[in-house]
């Protein structure tokens, strides 16, 4: 009955957030705070109510680390503070997973049983973050279908790393196939991926070619399934990761210095330093990796801590500031700084915690109970 009562007020409070969150970009006070004053005192009071105060230290474990934890997230600059203040409410009434969808449908058995620590608050945020993929997704997708040059771009890097998956299944399956032959652990395919790897590409196309046409003299029925069982799953990842990360293109926009608003966020990074006002290259990853690369770890320092006094900041979840837009502006006037700045749009993120929380109470701690 009280776990019912949880997830009947969670679930109402967060659809009411996700509601306003698609249509205003805002989540109100009033609902996360109701939603950490309703968790709190009412745990207390079913503490109370059966004599049991394993409720109420739970339910305040879990609001003190989700709140410790996402206010490192809003320093960080990942979360604004209405993202702190949703996850604490979410983690005071719901310590443990309940898993009231669950039980409606009679999904029995250890591996989608709760456990009994207050966790879930933390797995609230991993699936919150997996949620977002599809998400990201289906607006790169509907972006890409209204730009043309988009579309183009993407199509042709999609159909470059087609040919490279493919070959990449094939590879294992022939491996597979060799290791199975000389009755050694299937383990053995990994090193021989690895040193593969370092060889010319014309002589690795040879090595992909004659291991997989062995595999197909084996036995063709297991080599083409084994490569497909390759395949597939790279492809739909690749693909999901490859739309989600347009949608970082589509989300941005160029807008002018003197034109920009408190809240808006800074789609990169600029910095003051001895006097000097500097762009700062964006830190992705395929940046990083460049620089790895070439050793210029230095390089990949500066990028993750900026030197000089921040002006604005492409990791800052909660936007630019009225001071931040003023000091910007006055350094336009100033001719200092270039008239524009690469702003994204938000997207809303109260819908994804919702999709997770539903997803958890259906398959209660099932991530938990598989790996440990």
């Amino acid at each position: 009955m009280a776990a019912a009562l949880f997830f009947s007020i969670s679930f109402i409070l967060l659809a009411v957030a996700t509601y306003t969150d698609l249509r205003e970009r805002i989540v109100s006070d009033k609902i996360t705070y109701s939603m950490i004053a309703l968790g709190l005192l009412l745990h207390l009071f079913l503490s109370f109510l059966t004599d049991d105060f394993g409720f109420i230290l739970f339910s305040g474990i879990a609001t003190i680390g989700t709140f410790l934890g996402a206010m490192l997230l809003w320093k960080l600059g990942v979360w604004a503070g209405g993202d702190v203040k949703l996850f604490t409410g979410l983690a005071a009434l719901n310590p443990v997973n309940y898993g009231v969808l669950r039980d409606l449908i009679g999904l029995n058995g250890a591996l989608f049983a709760s456990i009994h620590l207050p966790v879930f608050p933390f797995w609230l945020f991993v699936f919150s973050v997996f949620a977002m993929f599809p998400y990201g997704a289906m607006i790169s997708l509907n972006g890409i279908a209204k730009n043309k040059d988009l579309s183009e771009k993407v199509f042709a890097e999609i159909k470059k790393r087609f040919v490279h998956l493919a070959a990449f299944s094939i590879l294992v399956a022939g491996l597979s196939a060799v290791v199975a032959a000389m009755r050694l652990d299937a383990l053995f395919v990994l090193p021989m991926l690895l040193a593969i790897g370092f060889l010319r590409k014309k002589i690795s196309a040879v090595v992909v070619a004659v291991v997989f046409a062995f595999a197909l003299y084996t036995d063709y029925v297991s080599a083409l399934q084994g490569a497909l069982m390759v395949f597939l799953p790279l492809l739909f990842l690749f693909l999901l990761l490859k739309l989600y990360f347009a949608s970082r293109e589509i989300l941005a926009e160029n807008v002018k210095i003197t034109a920009l608003e408190e809240g808006m966020i800074s789609g990169e990074t600029i910095v003051e330093e001895k006097g000097k006002v500097k762009r700062l290259e964006k830190a992705g990853i395929g940046t990083i990796i460049k620089h790895f690369r070439n050793n210029n770890v230095d390089a990949v320092r500066r990028l993750i801590w900026p030197s000089g006094r921040i002006l604005a900041s492409s990791r800052a979840a909660g936007g630019l500031t009225e001071e931040q837009i003023r000091e910007l502006k006055k350094l336009v006037n100033e001719k200092k700084l270039e008239n524009k700045l690469a702003v994204k749009k938000s997207v809303p993120f109260v819908p994804a915690v919702l999709i997770a929380y539903i997803l958890l109470q259906l398959v209660g701690d099932l991530v938990w109970n598989f790996f440990l």
